[in-house]
């Protein structure tokens, strides 16, 4: 498609410089490019008066088409060699190496990051092998991937390997291939590659961390399980396997609930309390727990304690991780600190009471000596008592036989009677006495028991009257006895007497001669009372 040429007629005005010209004849075609935009316009023009024929309008378009031609070849040039200029600054500043290297593996070409990288010249470079700056360990590597390229255009090859620099130094490089047509139709390959020799050097020290990291894990004396958010493992380090007796590959994929804690002891699901390494996962929650138990693959259990922690990547939970004990040995050391525990508390038990049995035997130990003391005295009164209880009856035989002795010429065969049978009497009771004495001593030493029983006090009143009707005659002191004739006193017998007789022995060793002494005994309110009266010096009240 193109414009076609056009005819225009002219009058020139009488400002025409030639005036004998009047008019003239334009032809003009527009310069169109392969975009049919206008560049510009060709112009044709006669002074002659005549007209352009289909001729001058024919050549006028051949002219046309083939200046476009020629501006647009020097444009393509001038935009080809700027391309190239920019083409090559991008090629010699470039930060990657680059190499174009023919199908003989020689180097055509290199920018200039080559030699400053790998410290060659471009003489030491350029139509030199490309394997020469290549580790020996890497040369198959780089011939067989060039032969690719150079069979397979279209594919774009990737690789990692180990230049050489001039000095020796190896350095990692990711190289690019390709293959392209230089401008005289001949293939090479293009060859970019990138210093990663940081890169390497991190990951040999991730994967030496790594590895570092796994032999951790693998040492590790505590299992280790790792979950992902759905609760199944993921990981399992050698202690975790052998706790649990499952192969480590055999765990991976399984759900921790359905083969290592699912139940407890007595084979009950875990239902009381939430699932801890779920909570984990939905709460970003750390859990810690003691007093729960894992299933071995054999049925059997172990008590455990275990740790669970979340796994956060971008604030998000990714996992968890777990770490467990088999606490069957600290189980049993408390079970066993328990048992001595309790045994100790035994001991301490047995030991208050043998403290306590101590305590009584020394308080009873007080208490002996105490009785000793309170024995001693009372040895010390039975004696008075028997020096003072037996006196006063022997004090009445002796005058009885005294005064027989004296006067027995003068006695009559009645009165002989009479002051034999007091006599008599009198030995009888101080036998009594005798008897009352020791079992009072008894009573005193502990060795003989209170025996109450219901007495005639008039009995034992007068009884005692009359043992000692012999001292009171010969203190010329009479002893008057008023007592009722039913008077019945519930008491010990023996103690009576004593009590009795003491007061009626003391009444007469106080009183004066020629003194009444009454002894009496009344019923009142239900009680028997017994009192001794005399007229001696009396017991002061203080």
């Amino acid at each position: 498609t193109y414009y076609k040429p056009v005819s225009v007629n002219v009058n020139l005005n009488e400002s025409s410089r030639d005036p004998e010209i009047k008019t003239f004849e334009w032809l003009g075609i527009p310069l169109l490019k392969q975009d049919n935009s206008v560049l510009g316009t060709l112009v044709m023009q006669k002074y002659d008066g005549t007209k352009f024929n289909e001729d001058d309008k024919k050549l006028i378009s051949f002219a046309a088409r083939q200046l476009i031609l020629s501006i647009e070849k020097k444009n393509a040039e001038i935009i080809l060699q700027r391309n190239e200029k920019q083409l090559r600054n991008l090629f010699d500043k470039n930060p990657l190496m680059i190499f174009s290297v023919d199908r003989n593996l020689l180097i055509q070409n290199a920018n200039n990051q080559v030699f400053e990288e790998l410290g060659y010249s471009k003489d030491e470079i350029i139509k030199q092998s490309f394997l020469k700056i290549y580790s020996s360990k890497d040369h198959k590597l780089i011939s067989d991937n060039i032969a690719r390229c150079l069979e397979n255009k279209a594919d774009k090859l990737t690789w990692n390997a180990r230049k050489l620099t001039k000095d020796g130094d190896e350095i990692w490089t990711k190289e690019i291939a390709s293959a392209t047509e230089d401008y005289a139709g001949n293939l090479k390959v293009l060859v970019v590659s990138e210093n990663i020799n940081e890169h390497v050097d991190a990951d040999r020290r991730l994967s030496d961390l790594s590895h570092f990291n796994e032999l951790l894990l693998n040492s590790a004396a505590e299992g280790i399980l790792g979950l992902d958010i759905n609760g199944k493992i993921i990981f399992a380090n050698p202690s975790a396997s052998e706790m649990v007796e499952w192969e480590a590959e055999d765990l991976i994929g399984k759900s921790i609930h359905e083969i290592i804690h699912n139940l407890d002891p007595e084979g009950k699901p875990y239902k009381e309390r939430p699932n801890a390494f779920l909570d984990t996962i939905k709460n970003k929650t750390t859990h810690f727990r003691n007093d729960e138990y894992f299933w071995k693959r054999t049925g059997k259990f172990f008590p455990a304690a275990y740790k669970c922690n979340p796994i956060i990547e971008n604030d998000k939970v990714v996992g968890a991780v777990i770490t467990f004990q088999d606490i069957s040995e600290q189980k049993k050391a408390e079970e066993e600190i328990r048992r001595y525990i309790k045994e100790i508390e035994h001991n301490k038990n047995l030991i208050q009471k043998n403290a306590d049995e101590l305590t009584e035997l020394n308080k009873k130990l007080i208490e002996s000596e105490g009785k000793l003391t309170e024995m001693n005295q009372n040895k010390d009164r039975f004696f008075s008592i028997i020096s003072h209880d037996l006196r006063s009856p022997f004090t009445s035989l002796l005058g009885f036989s005294e005064y027989m002795a004296k006067y027995s010429d003068d006695f009559t065969g009645e009165e002989l009677k009479e002051y034999a049978t007091h006599m008599y009497q009198a030995t009888k009771n101080i036998l009594n006495l005798l008897e009352n004495l020791l079992q009072w001593s008894r009573v005193q030493t502990g060795r003989i028991e209170f025996i109450p029983e219901n007495l005639d006090m008039k009995e034992i009143i007068l009884g005692a009257v009359e043992l000692y009707q012999g001292n009171a005659i010969n203190k010329q002191i009479e002893l008057a006895a008023e007592v009722d004739d039913y008077s019945i006193a519930f008491a010990d017998k023996n103690m009576i007497e004593t009590v009795v007789r003491n007061l009626i022995s003391n009444a007469i060793k106080f009183s004066n001669p020629k003194d009444k002494i009454y002894i009496r005994s009344m019923k009142k309110d239900d009680k028997i009372y017994v009192e001794v009266e005399d007229t001696g010096i009396g017991i002061s009240e203080s």
